[in-house]
């Protein structure tokens, strides 16, 4: 028997994907292993999941105002792997538990790191791991990877445990499996960036990477679909300045 099939308007603020859910806003970010909210379990789609009340020492309350709208529960990858998902920025939907949409795209393997997807790209000849991080308005790589390309705009940004920070966007010739795109990328702080790489992960690839792919995941995290977008649908510009992501520690990610 096929899943049953839920389909909800996505709304965009700032890069950050939510969904309205009996009358509840949910922010959907594969970037954290944990969902988090009030009490101690949240109701979705006819199932329970537990919730936590803090992530990285965040409550809902304050990941409402880091991102400047109103965020009832996180959805994290401990429910979202649960689920086919389809994410179209360019029709503004979010469709659960049915993927034949994305069936003529790309698929990319997918793993798991701590439960949190890892994808891996190419660059200049080599692979990288990168966390597939639906929580992050734009994609981060190392300095060393993003100095030699040209700065296409300037982003602040905030990290929990690090504060505020600007950052140069370059945009970085990638490749996911045999699919070529110039993707935005930022510079990951120093610190952060030496955390990740101590499990094993390069960079994130955040929700930017909507301008130029519809884009879904199986149940399991098991492969990442990609579906191209014709290049006149990247309406979405370059930005000045982005929202303030939600992103792991660099304490956090060392103990992934």
């Amino acid at each position: 028997m096929r899943a049953r099939v839920h389909e909800y308007q996505l709304e965009m603020f700032g890069g950050h994907l939510l969904i309205r859910h009996e009358r509840q806003a949910l922010l959907l970010a594969t970037g954290s292993p944990v969902s988090v909210g009030p009490g101690t379990q949240c109701r979705f789609l006819g199932r329970v999941f537990p919730v936590q009340l803090l992530y990285n020492g965040l409550t809902t309350e304050q990941l409402s105002e880091l991102v400047g709208t109103r965020i009832d529960v996180l959805l994290g990858a401990d429910v979202l792997t649960e689920f086919a998902v389809t994410i179209d920025a360019e029709t503004n939907r979010v469709v659960f538990g049915d993927d034949r949409g994305l069936r003529r795209g790309l698929a990319v393997p997918l793993e798991t790191i701590g439960g949190i997807p890892v994808v891996d790209v190419g660059l200049a000849g080599r692979v990288l791991r990168t966390l597939f991080h639906t929580g992050a308005t734009v994609s981060c790589l190392p300095g060393v990877d993003t100095r030699p390309y040209p700065v296409v705009g300037v982003a602040r940004d905030f990290y929990p445990g690090l504060g505020e920070f600007a950052t140069e966007l370059r945009r970085v010739p990638l490749t996911f499996g045999d699919q070529a795109v110039g993707l935005i990328c930022g510079m990951l702080p120093p610190i952060l960036a030496r955390s990740m790489l101590l499990a094993g992960v390069h960079g994130i690839v955040g929700t930017n990477l909507l301008q130029s792919f519809k884009v879904g995941w199986a149940p399991g995290f098991r492969e990442l679909r990609l579906l191209a977008r014709p290049a006149s649908a990247e309406r979405l510009a370059v930005p000045v300045q982005l929202r303030r992501q939600v992103l792991p520690t660099g304490e956090a990610a060392a103990k992934r």
